[in-house]
């Protein structure tokens, strides 16, 4: 029997690798902004569990649409930037405040755990 050389996935590097619909990893910033209050754009991706050049494109786009703020930064793009939300930002990330699925995906790059709960989507109807 042939030794497995990495047990751990490999850590994505585009949001193609991490098999996520982006819909669901914009989500998930939303809702660690809810929860978490302001945070530097390096500390929303350790709380995801993926690089911030991962989710760099995905937190444009939440600019753009005015879902998130861009307090102040620490000159290092946003990585260094103290990330909020806006009241727009808010209100969508608050009806996803109380759902998520019972069970959590457990994720370890770099063979550390990262731990994340995904919400269901709704279904309108």
């Amino acid at each position: 029997m042939r030794p497995i050389s990495n047990p751990h996935p490999v850590e994505p590097e585009s949001l193609v690798d991490t098999g996520l619909p982006e819909s669901t990893l914009e989500q998930l910033i939303l809702k660690v902004l809810y929860f978490r209050g302001d945070t530097y754009g390096q500390d929303l991706s350790q709380a995801i569990g993926l690089k911030f050049s991962v989710i760099q494109e995905l937190v444009e786009g939440l600019k753009l649409q005015h879902m998130v703020q861009v307090k102040r930064s620490l000159g290092m793009g946003s990585v260094g930037a103290l990330l909020a939300l806006t009241d727009s930002g808010r209100g969508r990330a608050k009806p996803w405040s109380s759902t998520s699925t019972p069970a959590r995906r457990r994720c370890r790059w770099n063979s550390t755990p990262k731990w994340f709960a995904i919400s269901a989507p709704s279904r309108a109807g």
